[in-house]
């Protein structure tokens, strides 16, 4: 087995690995085990939802952005405009 090389930003700082970020952000899919995940790059808060494959995570961050505008991710795991709850 090879050992994985990471490259670019972050590559020796252990950061967030095997991310994208797009047309979503602030929202950023990453992967976390063996699902991806929409982050809020403004809390840190990750959704609730997991996801196999990246181009669905991708989609749902895209929807997400236009209807929850105005709402970050909670530490619940779902879209808040709370403050409090970020």
């Amino acid at each position: 087995m090879q050992a994985v090389q990471y490259m670019g930003h972050g590559a020796n700082t252990g950061g967030l690995q095997a991310h994208s970020i797009g047309d979503e952000y602030p929202l950023i899919t990453h992967m976390r085990g063996e699902f991806w995940r929409i982050l809020d790059s403004r809390t840190g808060n990750v959704h609730e939802l997991e996801y196999e494959h990246a181009s669905d995570a991708h989609a749902d961050a895209r929807e997400f952005k236009r209807r929850f505008v105005g709402q970050r991710i909670g530490r619940r795991g779902s879209f808040t405009s709370n403050s409090k709850e970020w």
